[in-house]
């Protein structure tokens, strides 16, 4: 599952701050030492994902039990860290999925994180705008112009005005 997609309903996943010198001040930073700001999904990186056993608890009682497995008997195939301070898990409960930040006591629900949530305007956008040059953030800028309007608008000459071969036009201005 890459950052794009979306979690299988009833699934889970767990990131973790991408390692490097880069990441350090965010790497087990709780959200008030960041200043309140929730962290992007771009400095982590996936490191688990399944199935939830019983979506229909409570989301504080999966991500206890999240908390509890991945720092005491860890899944098969599991090669990160134990789950920490600045890591974030996102779960979806039948269709709706959150994002939760882990902090140094429980867990605090952040919006922002995955790029899907960021990107929602562009993505409206694209379904919508009807002039694909104006990706801009603004649904249809106003009215397009056909191409006659256009060329006479640029040009200063009406489209549908018959044109000389621009050899003669230019000939024709010589004997003039």
């Amino acid at each position: 599952m890459s950052t794009k997609d979306r979690l299988a309903p009833n699934a889970y996943a767990l990131y973790q701050v991408r390692d490097g010198e880069a990441f350090d001040y965010l790497r087990f930073s709780s959200l008030r030492q960041m200043d309140n700001k929730a962290p992007t999904d771009e400095c982590y990186d996936l490191v688990y994902s399944g199935k939830l056993r019983n979506p229909d608890k409570d989301a504080e009682v999966i991500l206890d039990e999240l908390f509890e497995r991945f720092n005491t008997s860890y899944p098969q195939g599991y090669t990160g860290r134990s789950m920490s301070v600045s890591d974030v898990v996102v779960l979806n409960q039948n269709g709706k999925q959150d994002c939760y930040y882990v902090e140094p006591i429980g867990f605090k629900k952040i919006t922002g994180f995955l790029q899907e949530e960021r990107n929602h305007l562009k993505s409206a956008e694209m379904v919508l705008e009807d002039d694909y040059d104006m990706i801009d953030g603004i649904i249809n800028n106003g009215e397009k112009k056909s191409i006659h309007e256009a060329l006479a608008e640029h040009t200063g000459k009406d489209a549908h005005e018959p044109r000389l071969n621009p050899h003669k036009e230019k000939a024709s201005e010589l004997e003039r």
